[in-house]
Parts: C-alpha cells; sequence; structure tokens
C-alpha cells in the first residue's frame, strides 16, 4: 500500500477566505493522489514537532505532502515546517527550508534578487522610512504575507511623511515595507520540474477591465478572495499575450530560470512580474508555495499547457523523490 501523509497548518477560530482556501487544494490533492493509487492522511501541523515526528513515524509514507502555509499562524516562521522535513529521511513535496525562508521574508527576497542581479522595484523597510519624502508612488505590503493580504487600494500611495505615517497607524505595526509601484502590466510565470529539470510555463497577464481612471490596478484580497467585490469581478487572467510581446516572453522566461536557480527552488513555483511602460520587467516575488486551487495561477497556466490535474500532481510527487 502506497501512502501518502498531507500536512497542513491549523485554521485559525474565524478562518478567512484565504485561510478555508487550503482546505479546498487539500480535498483536490486528496481526490488525484487517491485516483492514482495512493492511501492518504491528513494532519494539521502546529509547533509540537516531537508529536509530529511520532506521526510520520506512526504512519511511515512513502512520501509528504507538505501544504502547510504558515506556523503558529504566523507565516513568518513557516520554514521550520520544511526545517524539520529537511532533517527527517522521508521525502516531501514543494520547496526546502533554504527555499522558504529566503522567498518569505519579502524584504530579504528583494535583497537576494538586488544581489543576483534580478531587476525588483525599489523598496524601502519601515525602519528607513523616518524623514522619507518621495514623491514616487509606492505599494505597501505585509512583509511577511502571501495571497495579497494586507494588500488593498489605501496601500498605494505617495512617499510623503504624512501618508506614512497614516498607513503606520492604520496597519498596526512596522512590519511593511514600501515597494515602488510600477505602473504598467502584471504578469507571472508558473514553473514545474520534469525529470529532466525545471519548465517555465506560458505567461499569464492580469487585466483591469473597466478599473476606473485613478483606481489603481493592482490584485489585492479583494481581487482575489472576494467574488462579489468589484476587483475579483473585473480582475482576469489570460494566456493569449500578442506577436508583439515575443521579446518580453523571453525576458520573463530568462528571469524566472534565474529566480529558480538563485532561490534554489524545487518541485514548483511561481514568479510575479510588473512590466512598466518601457517593457522593462520587474519581479516583484518569487512564490515557493503557490496556491493549487482550480482558478489559481499555477493550477491554470499547468492546464493551459496541457499538463492535466493528475500530471501536475505526479510530477511534483516525482520532484520529490529526486
Amino acid at each position: 500500500m502506497k501512502k501518502i501523509l498531507i500536512l497542513i497548518n491549523p485554521m485559525s477560530t474565524i478562518p478567512t477566505e484565504d485561510e478555508l482556501d487550503v482546505l479546498t487544494q487539500v480535498c483536490f490533492v486528496e481526490e488525484i493522489l487517491e485516483s492514482l493509487g495512493y492511501t492518504t492522511f491528513r494532519e494539521f501541523v502546529d509547533m509540537n514537532f516531537t508529536e509530529l515526528k511520532n506521526v510520520i513515524s506512526r504512519i511511515d509514507p512513502d512520501i509528504i505532502f507538505n501544504m502547510v502555509e504558515n506556523m503558529d499562524n504566523n507565516a513568518r516562521i513557516l520554514f521550520l515546517s520544511t526545517g524539520l522535513l529537511d532533517n527527517l529521511s522521508y521525502p516531501y513535496t514543494g520547496n526546502h527550508s533554504t527555499a522558504m525562508f529566503l522567498t518569505n521574508d519579502k524584504v530579504l527576497a528583494k535583497e537576494v534578487m538586488a544581489l543576483a542581479g534580478i531587476p525588483t522595484p525599489d523598496w524601502y523597510t519601515s525602519s528607513a522610512l523616518n524623514g522619507l519624502n518621495d514623491e514616487r508612488t509606492f505599494v505597501a505590503k505585509p512583509i511577511w504575507e502571501d495571497a495579497s493580504v494586507g494588500i488593498d487600494d489605501y496601500s498605494i500611495f505617495r512617499g510623503s511623511p504624512g501618508n506614512i505615517r497614516n498607513y503606520r497607524r492604520r496597519f498596526g505595526s512596522d512590519e511593511f515595507f514600501l515597494e515602488e509601484f510600477i505602473e504598467g502590466r502584471e504578469m507571472n510565470i508558473s514553473v514545474i520540474e520534469f525529470p529532466d529539470g525545471p519548465k517555465v510555463l506560458q505567461p499569464a497577464e492580469i487585466l483591469f477591465s473597466h478599473f476606473p481612471i485613478g483606481k489603481p490596478k493592482i490584485v489585492g484580497y479583494q481581487a482575489k478572495w472576494n467574488p462579489a467585490s468589484f476587483e475579483y469581478k473585473n480582475t482576469t487572467r489570460t494566456f493569449d499575450l500578442s506577436k508583439e510581446d515575443v521579446s518580453l516572453v523571453v525576458k520573463l522566461e530568462e528571469l524566472a530560470y534565474q529566480c529558480w536557480d538563485v532561490f534554489h527552488l524545487r518541485g514548483y513555483a511561481r514568479v510575479d512580474f510588473r512590466i512598466d511602460e518601457k517593457g522593462n520587467p520587474f519581479v516583484l516575488e518569487i512564490n515557493a508555495n503557490p496556491c493549487l486551487s482550480a482558478d489559481a495561477g499555477f493550477r491554470a497556466a499547468c492546464n493551459n499547457s496541457e499538463i492535466s490535474d493528475k500530471k501536475m500532481i505526479k510530477l511534483i510527487l516525482n520532484a520529490a523523490k529526486k
């Protein structure tokens, strides 16, 4: 009997839409795995690593499918879960602790990109904002969150001291940074590992349909998680790029491969970009644990590249065994 243990983080007392989506992903993965002949087990992971080790030892899975998105409701220490798995003898899916650590801290990731020559928008940490008076437009982002958590129209503002004070008061902590807002297009590339190495998939562009003048064209929390919102209804994805985008696609693919190598990625990942009005791409972030929901970018990119859901899971499992 082939066994797979799926690891997932517990939900908060009143789970948000992005948290509940993890359960949807788990159900999808379980269905595919069972169709492939695996017996699946599900375990919620908390900070009791001794108990987790005992559970893993008792089940003795052939592979661990890692779907943990935070530890103790804190994305900052997510790498602890993969750190434990690195210390065990069981293969597990997704990225190892080095990649999780480097990408989950958004500021550290930008520092690594800058050192590696990967173009990324200018940024300021909260500790460097005192006295800043910059007329550029910035987007304020939480350092540790994914899934557009904490990002909305109020996150976009000029870098004046008053605007910064207002945002800090509203956000409620210093765990954020300012990133120069690149006016232009938003695109992403998903990468999945084949037996002979990583393969970048067709880039997807996010279209901001019917956005009125002055409304920031961003993929904020509402656009991702609130089906009743204007942003959700008018933020769409397309893989149909024009012939004029050929050279841009080449640049995006090169940068995606560079990110894969620099950040020691494995299994699967997604790289998010903004493209300025001159056609210059900038890497916003690397998602080393992309969502596997049906309407999420990674799975959509796989399906668009004729990689079925079953083949996608098989590739993820095979990468774990390497």
